[in-house]
């Protein structure tokens, strides 16, 4: 049978593949040494990535919820500045006219 390899051809043949294997991980050792990345698993890399999007969406709500209490108080603070503002000037006419009717 002519079309069957040997067992040394096998043996060569398993050799290399196994050295193909070696080169491969050395490959990966230094890139990942010289680059400071990690090779992982798809289901790591999605599993991470999953948990990343909720921790950033989580952080996006509470920045719109502050971004929101931010401009309630701004409102707020208007309205307080307004107010004082519009009483400070009914005491001074209320003053300016006690003054007048005083010297008259």
């Amino acid at each position: 049978m002519p079309d069957e390899p040997t067992i040394g051809e096998v043996v060569r043949r398993l050799a290399s593949i196994a050295g193909d294997f070696a080169g491969i991980r050395d490959e990966m050792r230094t890139t990942r040494d010289e680059m400071r990345t990690d090779f992982v698993r798809k289901e790591t890399y999605n599993a991470h990535r999953d948990a990343s999007k909720a921790e950033i969406d989580n952080v996006r709500d509470d920045v719109t919820d502050l971004k929101t209490d931010r401009s309630n108080d701004a409102k707020w603070r208007r309205t307080v500045s307004l107010t004082l503002a519009v009483a400070a000037v009914g005491w001074l006419v209320t003053i300016v006219i006690a003054l007048v009717a005083a010297l008259r």
